[in-house]
């Protein structure tokens, strides 16, 4: 006989569809399941892998409320996220994993509200594009704000350059890219984030790489990793209605981050200062986006069309090839990078004149140097495209430019040729006709001259 506990913990995970209704049949009716033990059932559940750890805890704690929240059953906790606390959650029905926000009712500033966050959550819900994260639903569920989302294997910008410092031009230019396109349909759906910064947008899928001296762990992108744009929807209002042309800015923004280290300072030094390897066209670009008058800056498009069009190579700064590793130094040996993050990194950094080396040049590959900063500079494991070469499409089957237009019509001479062609197959019907009754009357016994 299955004791109170048990039973109450069956009866809440139906009903919640914590665990399917014929796995909950299958408890019951199996002889080896101990009925009589809440926590021997939560080990048993938890070691056939029907329950998650957190979740045999929760149970084990009294705290068997916290397994579901929306309808949503939860079965870990990520940690803290922009307003809350995010989880690992599945699907109800399709028990596809999802992530969980659960938004603190205080995140919404004075000047918003609860309704208008939420509507505005749920109006970004139907924009999809490769670059952006999936919103996946929006509500209130007990007085509490919370969106679900996709799953990304990823760390974001802030993060990611404290890990590996300052970008190339083109791993730098190529994620803006995306960012930008990502805008792009944003803004074609007439709406503004408001919120673009290096901890808005992700990267992934990872590569772990050595730990930092304290523990805490370090990664780096795969060559194949891509960028998500996040919070779209999910930025409180605190005082103006956020624009396209502020999104441009704080994206120019982020850019000159991921190429310093540090965000831009008016009237502090440029960026061709601090990165003087850089080409003239992304400084430029740079300039632009960032420009004090909104009017003056491009479009998300402009600019994503801008680092993607197809142009003479640019090709990074090279040095002389050394051999392995800096003479009388265990420091690896990286791509050439201007200083390293400010405030975020002991490193000095150092800033490399280009040599000319014509044959290095011309294939545009980052030829290995000393890095005088951290012990272990980002060294990307494959060959970057020159800046300025990406492809015209963002990903395969997602149009960059969304284009509502009617389909084109069909040239005159292509209907004129298909009209003659019907015209000749109805005059040659009208013949056939014809003939096959002159035939029927004239001939004798077919109703000719003997009728």
């Amino acid at each position: 006989m299955p004791s109170d506990s048990v039973t109450s913990f069956l009866d809440h995970a139906r009903a919640s569809r914590l665990i399917l209704p014929d796995q909950v049949d299958d408890l019951i009716r199996r002889p080896d399941v101990p009925r009589e033990n809440l926590a021997a059932v939560c080990d048993l559940l938890r070691d056939r892998g029907v329950l998650t750890a957190y979740q045999a805890d929760l149970i084990r704690s009294g705290r068997m409320a916290e397994l579901t929240f929306a309808g949503y059953p939860v079965v870990g906790e990520l940690g803290p996220c922009p307003g809350g606390t995010a989880f690992r959650a599945l699907h109800p029905s399709l028990r596809t994993p999802i992530v969980l926000r659960r938004i603190l009712p205080n995140w919404v500033e004075a000047g918003d509200n609860l309704s208008a966050y939420v509507q505005r959550a749920q109006a970004a819900c139907p924009v999809v594009h490769p670059h952006l994260a999936n919103l996946l639903d929006a509500g209130v569920y007990q007085d509490e704000p919370f969106v679900t989302l996709e799953p990304f294997d990823s760390a974001d910008l802030l993060a990611l350059v404290t890990d590996i410092g300052p970008m190339p031009a083109t791993l730098a230019a190529s994620y803006a890219r995306q960012v930008a396109l990502a805008l792009q349909v944003a803004h074609t759906r007439g709406l503004a984030h408001g919120g673009v910064r290096p901890e808005a947008v992700r990267v992934g899928p990872l590569v772990p790489l050595p730990p930092r001296p304290d523990g805490t762990p370090r990664s780096r992108p795969t060559p194949t990793a891509t960028v998500k744009l996040f919070e779209l929807g999910l930025v409180p209002r605190s005082g103006e209605e956020p624009t396209p042309a502020g999104d441009v800015a704080a994206l120019g923004a982020t850019l000159h981050y991921l190429l310093t280290g540090s965000a831009p300072v008016a009237g502090g030094s440029t960026l061709e200062a601090q990165r003087p390897d850089l080409p003239a066209e992304l400084t430029g670009l740079v300039r632009e986006m960032t420009a004090t008058d909104p009017a003056a800056r491009p479009t998300a498009a402009a600019v994503a069309l801008r680092l993607g069009a197809t142009g003479p190579a640019i090709s990074p700064p090279v040095a002389k090839p050394d051999s392995g590793r800096a003479a009388g130094s265990d420091v690896p040996l990286g791509i050439v990078r201007g200083p390293g993050p400010s405030g975020l990194s002991s490193g000095t950094g150092t800033n490399v004149t280009p040599v000319e080396e014509p044959s290095a040049k011309e294939t545009g590959e980052w030829v290995a140097v000393p890095y005088q900063g951290e012990a272990d500079p980002y060294t990307p494991l494959y060959t970057p495209v020159p800046y300025g070469g990406w492809p015209a499409e963002a990903a395969a089957g997602f149009p960059e430019v969304l284009d509502d237009s009617p389909p084109p019509r069909r040239q005159p001479e292509e209907k004129s040729s298909r009209v003659w062609i019907w015209l000749v197959i109805g005059a040659g019907l009208q013949i056939l006709a014809i003939v096959g009754w002159i035939y029927l009357f004239a001939t004798p016994g077919c109703g000719g001259e003997n009728r």
